[in-house]
């Protein structure tokens, strides 16, 4: 009888991840770039005793068989690097170790992870802020880059990128001291570094690309993920 009843839970568990995987596959195909999308969970209203909140994301990308998605909000802030160290990159830094380790436990269960594929990140340079070709990259969630800020957000004026590009923060990472400017938004981290490797770029809170960036060792930043879902087959 025992052994009947495992059976039985074993499949309405079974049964239960399908519906699950086919809920997620059929809310991507469905969606269209500029669309939100829920995938995962974190802390966000600040209030643990409730549990994780889903995570919003926008599509910013959709190919045949995957989407690219970048949090709504910002759902965090921390740093860079932990250190303030001249001639740290992307590859080495603490914060793309923790987007694929920390990160992706901590909000995805197994079943969502396995649907995130790992990418090949190209770090190109950037004339204007004297940012040199960087080492390519290959990892499941990353940021976004300056020059992807051009492709995915383009400019409404010469100077302005669209409102979108504009994030707010969670009220957990309100509470884990992001710094708030104009109008309650703030500015999250891109995939570069300066040329002398202590600042890491940033978007900032007026939909421009912040000048200099923030010194990587700032706790006051906020984070907005990014990686690429496999669309599953019908």
């Amino acid at each position: 009888m025992k052994k009947l009843l495992s059976l039985v839970l074993a499949s309405v568990l079974a049964l239960t991840l399908c519906a699950c995987g086919d809920k997620v596959g059929k809310m991507l195909r469905n969606a269209d770039v500029g669309d939100t999308v829920t995938f995962g969970t974190y802390e966000q209203d600040n209030n643990e005793e409730n549990g994780k909140e889903a995570i919003e994301w926008t599509v910013l990308s959709k190919e045949e068989n995957r989407v690219l998605l970048l949090s709504k909000y910002v759902i965090d802030c921390i740093p860079f690097n932990n250190e303030l160290q001249e001639g740290i990159i992307w590859e080495d830094s603490s914060i793309r170790e923790w987007l694929n380790s920390d990160f992706i436990s901590t909000a995805f269960s197994e079943k969502e992870a396995a649907k995130i594929e790992e990418t090949e990140n190209v770090n190109d340079p950037v004339s204007d802020y004297r940012i040199p070709e960087m080492p390519s990259t290959k990892e499941k969630v990353f940021f976004i880059s300056i020059n992807e800020i051009y492709e995915y957000f383009p400019r409404d004026t010469d100077t302005v990128f669209r409102e979108e590009s504009i994030a707010f923060p969670t009220e957990y990472a309100k509470e884990k001291g992001v710094e708030l400017r104009r109008d309650g938004a703030v500015m999250w981290w891109l995939r570069e570094s300066t040329v002398d490797g202590r600042f890491g770029a940033c978007a900032d809170d007026l939909g421009k690309r912040f000048h200099r960036g923030r010194e990587m060792d700032r706790t006051d930043v906020g984070i907005r993920p990014a990686m690429w879902l496999t669309i599953e087959n019908k």
